[in-house]
């Protein structure tokens, strides 16, 4: 085993400490980042006229993503998904590879709320 202060490193010990840079390095840019409120922000006033159900990133933008759209009329042909070589466009593993990549309203919003949670705990925490 090679000796830390030589020049040869261990590629497991430098991807650790690699690991933990980057992930203190994004915990200080979250943190500074984001304002942690206490009072809800009455958004009614701003918002009169939309009265759509979504999620906002920000209290000052317009709803990103609305849950209670309903498209008027139906995609009219099949979209051309390109699968990678090898892999057939109508075989049974690139449509569970497609299933896979959907997302659903619900479970964003969940992983929200449990964010939300963490979040104001490490605040009452501090």
């Amino acid at each position: 085993m090679a000796d830390s202060s030589s020049g040869e490193e261990d590629p497991k010990w430098k991807a650790a400490i690699n690991s933990i840079a980057t992930t203190t390095v994004k915990n200080e840019m979250v943190e500074n980042t984001l304002d942690y409120v206490k009072d809800p922000v009455n958004i009614s006033e701003v918002e009169e006229t939309e009265k759509e159900c979504g999620v906002r990133l920000f209290k000052w933008c317009s709803t990103g993503i609305v849950f209670d759209h309903m498209s008027l009329k139906d995609p009219k042909k099949k979209p051309n998904l390109r699968p990678g070589r090898g892999i057939n466009g109508s075989s049974k593993e690139f449509k569970k590879g497609i299933k896979s990549i959907a997302v659903d309203g619900s479970d964003v919003l969940y992983a929200a709320m449990e964010a939300a949670k963490r979040a104001s705990s490490r605040l009452e925490a501090n």
